[in-house]
């Protein structure tokens, strides 16, 4: 079935950087993982010189109803 657009949020998360890999992996698999119907539209990663990672700003669709 095709979605109206009227059944999608669209919402941007930004995270307090930088953050350890460990950290965004946990995040982004409860995401994955939550009772909403969502996909990440954006999202870029980028190594940090202290072993950490540099998350942009994500972009998420959530789907209601």
């Amino acid at each position: 079935p095709t979605r109206r657009s009227s059944d999608l949020v669209t919402a941007t998360v930004n995270l307090s950087n930088p953050v350890s890999y460990e950290q965004a992996y946990i995040f982004l698999r409860s995401l994955e993982q939550g009772l909403f119907r969502m996909q990440i539209s954006n999202l870029a990663l980028a190594k940090d010189d202290n072993n950490g990672i540099t998350v942009s700003a994500l972009t998420l669709e959530v789907y209601t109803k």
